[in-house]
Formats: C-alpha cells, structure tokens, sequence
C-alpha cells in the first residue's frame, strides 16, 4: 500500500513538471540595433540615382544615428573603393580622410553635406555611404551615378570672317567653355589642317 501511494505521488509530480515546461514561453536571443544612415532630398541635392555630366560635382546630404553603440565611423565609396579625399568635401571644408573618424557628438548622430567629385568619363559608377558603430554593426545607402561625356563649346569672339593679306598675322580671340571635365587642350585647324606654327 505505502509503495503504491509512493508512485502515484511520483507520477503525479513528474505530469506536473511536464505541464509546467510546456506552458513555458520560449527565450528569444535579443538581436543588436544597429546604427542607421540615411540621404536626404531637398533642392540641389541627389538622393537617388541620378545622371551628370563627366566631371561635374553632385551633392548628397547624409544623416546618420547610432543604434546599441555608439557611431565609429563613416566612410563614402566609389565601386567599393574609398572615395580619395581630394575629391570630396564635406560641410565646405576639404575632406581630412576617408573614412571619417567620429568624436564628440557625431558619435551619437550626424548629419553631413558632402559634395563629390564624378569620374571625368563616361560611365556608371556606384557611391555607397557607410556608417559603422563600435560594435562594428554597420548600414549603408547607395546611388548610381551616370556621367555623361559632353563636349566643351567654342566661341569666336567677334566676326567669324576676317580678311588679311598672305602671310599676315591675325589675331582671332575665342571663348572656350568647359561642360564637365577640365579643359585639357585648344587646337586650331585650317581647311581641316593642324596649324603646328603660329610665327
């Protein structure tokens, strides 16, 4: 008698313990918040995929806010390699590096104008604006850019006919005006002949 009253009190101690476990909730892992950037639209400003002239500038305004840690760094890059500085300004000062270290409350959120530099040829190029916190979770946002090569325009100054006797020097004045890229070279053809001598 006693063994028996021993068992069913075992047995009813151990369905206990397994309708106990069984209305348990599970335990979830918590996921990191990571940092967030973002780019924002406004007048003169390209927030999405866009198309320049070779050469040309474009301005971009980027917002970044930490999630769990506090914000590193924040890099720009160009076909997944960093933007070279010389290229980039960034709130009207010369960028100092890429990418750019994070102090004092840019650790928690910054907000940046950044103008860029294109590529000088013709083709499509991908920017991508990372933020990265200390824990070393990261976001990003990227664009396409398109340059296009335009040709400079040429302007003579003043008539385009002019009369002058053989062999007689003419001055002939012209306004050159670049589209894109930096004016490299001014060439002056006569009947479809380089002239090589202007003495």
């Amino acid at each position: 008698m006693i063994k028996l009253q021993l068992k069913f009190l075992l047995l009813l101690g151990i369905t206990s313990f397994l309708v106990s476990c069984d209305g348990d909730d599970p335990i979830l892992p918590t996921l990191p918040t990571g940092p967030s950037i973002s780019l924002q639209s406004g007048a003169d400003l390209v927030s999405s995929d866009a198309t320049i002239n070779a050469g040309s500038t474009f301005t971009v305004s980027v917002s970044g806010s930490e999630g769990d840690a506090p914000l590193n760094s924040f890099r720009i890059q160009e076909d997944g390699v960093n933007v070279p500085t010389d290229r980039l300004t960034i709130d009207g000062s010369a960028a100092a590096a890429n990418p750019v270290l994070l102090l004092n409350s840019d650790k928690t959120s910054f907000s940046y104008t950044v103008i860029i530099q294109s590529s000088e040829s013709a083709m499509a190029s991908d920017y991508s604006f990372q933020v990265t916190d200390e824990d070393q979770e990261s976001d990003s946002e990227t664009i396409t850019i398109t340059t296009e090569s335009t040709p400079p325009t040429v302007t003579i100054n003043g008539s385009d006919t002019l009369t002058a006797a053989a062999d007689q020097l003419i001055s002939i004045s012209v306004t050159a005006t670049p589209t894109g890229a930096n004016l490299q070279t001014i060439a002056v053809y006569e009947n479809d002949s380089l002239i090589t001598q202007f003495d």
